[in-house]
């Protein structure tokens, strides 16, 4: 028998390496070395994952024209964030809103020529430009972020790479102008910044969008587009030219086979044909709430892909999105794996990230051992049930549609159901006795013969030769897309 030196004496599965397949066999009397030979395995496989990632959440406005919802918008992350909650905004600004309309033809739009705009211009009141760069520098102060939603709000998916390099000249001339007017310049870091043309960030109008963009987001010192759309549950990822693209998702609507965009213009056209119903706005405020929550659910059980909440100055339905979106902000933002940031924060902590862990993240290849957070929505909002018309609006008493639980998913917390409340029995009615008839006897009829049914064979059209190829089906985006456009009102 040959000599296995010194590891002859360690005991009779020496010879074979360590956690071997074979060791396994020959382990079968005592099962003690297959656990030792799994355990290492797991511990190794556990340490390649990437670390669990929080869940960001990035809250977006655009227009900016309403010094109202400036107002309420900062006053409300303020709010929060001193309770526990932080909460930072990222505001997509319309450069029309620093020109007044006497000096309209200082902005030449692309393929429409001098003094015209699509949402208006700035109130001849002198104070009205002052105040609006006052709520921006308080905005950034705040550690708000302020980006560029183009000047005029036309869409430009015709244009050329040389009518967005005019777009974004005159974007930071204007806004220039209406800082050395007003003297909002300011001595902070935040301010020094915006003076430099510090804007980072970049949302299309109606998310039209053209090849020629993409050549001048990076001329422009552009470090992510925010005009794509995605489904939800994808990482963003950065594209040729260099930037990060943060695409809005597309969102089931609760308690329909509806889809639409996560942004409160998409859920007025969904749910109203973009007409106001205040009548239904409780309704409304809770659809879109519900769908929400579905939302970050969907995304937090699974791979934590950023969520994106985008929103107007405007208050449509009764101001049923601007109330949903500040209780989803108070339910999520608060939570321990949950990052409320901005979409320039976010695009620094992606640019952090080594090679391959964005990736990994995108495949939800990232340690989940850990406490992992039970969210639970409250009762009332994810089971809405019928509401009467009558009580709203003084109609017939016919009922809305009632919106269902989400489906259940791997890891994903249910709601609790509600409780159910015992009634009383009802009374047995009393049974008046039944009262006889005398029956009378009827000689039925026989029927008359049938004729037998001829069938009849059509025959068949001949086809129509084609003259011209069939036409390609589009896809999903470009459906979806070609509906959002259709009609767009921004009303900001």
């Amino acid at each position: 028998m040959p000599s296995f030196g010194r590891r002859q004496t360690t005991g009779f599965l020496s010879f074979l390496p360590k956690c071997s397949p074979r060791a396994t066999v020959f382990a079968m009397p005592g099962l003690a070395l297959a656990a030792a030979c799994a355990a290492p395995a797991a511990m190794a496989a556990e340490t390649k994952l990437a670390p669990r990632p929080p869940q960001y959440i990035v809250f977006s406005f655009d227009g900016g024209k309403s010094h109202d919802m400036w107002r309420r918008s900062l006053a409300f992350a303020d709010k929060i964030t001193r309770e526990g909650k932080p909460l930072r905004f990222t505001y997509f600004v319309s450069a029309v809103y620093f020109v007044t309309r006497k000096n309209r033809k200082l902005y030449d739009a692309p393929g429409r020529g001098r003094g015209r705009s699509a949402i208006g211009w700035a109130s001849s009141d002198k104070g009205d430009i002052a105040a609006r760069m006052a709520y921006m520098r308080a905005a950034r102060n705040g550690g708000h972020e302020i980006a560029s939603h183009a000047v005029g709000h036309f869409d430009g998916k015709t244009w050329s790479a040389a009518d967005w390099a005019s777009e974004f000249r005159q974007f930071d001339a204007l806004l220039a102008r209406a800082q050395r007017m007003t003297g909002a310049g300011g001595t902070t870091r935040a301010d020094r910044e915006f003076a430099n043309g510090g804007l980072v960030g970049f949302r299309a109008p109606q998310l039209g969008t053209s090849p020629g963009l993409w050549k001048q987001m990076k001329r422009f010192g552009m470090r992510y587009d925010s005009s794509r759309v995605g489904k939800r549950g994808n990482w963003p990822k950065r594209t040729a030219q260099g930037f990060w693209n943060f695409p809005l998702a597309v969102l089931p609507l609760a308690g329909s086979s509806r889809r639409t965009l996560s942004m409160d213009y998409n859920f007025y056209v969904s749910q109203s044909k973009g007409e106001p119903n205040p009548a239904l706005s409780g309704y409304y405020e809770r659809q879109t709430f519900t769908t929400y929550v579905n939302y970050f659910k969907h995304n937090f059980y699974g791979n934590r892909a950023p969520m994106h909440v985008a929103n107007h100055f405007s208050l449509w339905n009764n101001g049923a999105y601007w109330r949903a979106m500040k209780r989803f902000a108070r339910m999520v933002c608060g939570l321990e794996e949950v990052r409320c940031v901005t979409y320039r924060e976010l695009a620094s902590i992606l640019d952090a990230q080594p090679r391959g862990r964005l990736a990994a993240w995108q495949r939800g290849a990232f340690r989940r051992k850990g406490p992992m957070l039970l969210v639970r929505a409250p009762r009332d909002v994810v089971t809405v049930r019928e509401v009467k018309v009558a009580s709203l609006d003084g109609a017939d008493g016919s009922t809305l549609p009632q919106i269902k639980p989400p489906r259940a998913e791997t890891g994903v917390a249910q709601p609790p159901k509600p409780p159910t409340r015992r009634r009383r029995a009802a009374r047995p009615e009393r049974q008046k006795p039944a009262v006889t008839q005398p029956t009378r006897t009827t000689k039925k009829r026989s029927a008359p013969p049938r004729a037998p049914r001829v069938k009849t064979v059509r025959a068949r059209p001949t086809p129509r030769p084609r003259t011209s190829p069939r036409p390609r089906r589009r896809s999903f985006s470009q459906r979806f897309m070609q509906r959002y456009r259709s009609g767009f009102n921004d009303g900001n």
